[in-house]
C-alpha cells in the first residue's frame, strides 16, 4: 500500500502516512526510516518537528519528461 501511495504523493509527512495507512504515528515513523535508509525517500526539511519527505527520483523523472 505505501509503495504505490509515494507514486500517487511524492512528498508526504509522517501524520499524513500514518492517516493513509491508518497507522499509529511511530509505526509510519519506522516505514519511513526504512525507506530512507533504502535510498527511496530522504528529507526535505531540516526541521525537529513537522518534517517532510520525498520521493525524489520519481518527481526528478516527472520533471524530465
Amino acid at each position: 500500500l505505501f509503495r504505490s501511495y509515494i507514486f500517487e504523493s511524492p512528498v508526504i509527512t509522517i501524520k499524513q502516512l500514518s492517516g493513509t495507512l491508518g497507522k499509529v504515528y511511530n509505526t509510519a515513523h519506522k516505514i519511513i526510516l526504512l525507506f530512507i535508509e533504502s535510498n527511496i525517500l530522504e528529507e526535505v526539511t531540516e526541521q525537529r518537528r513537522n518534517k517532510v519527505y520525498q520521493f525524489s527520483r520519481f518527481i526528478e523523472l516527472i520533471k524530465k519528461s
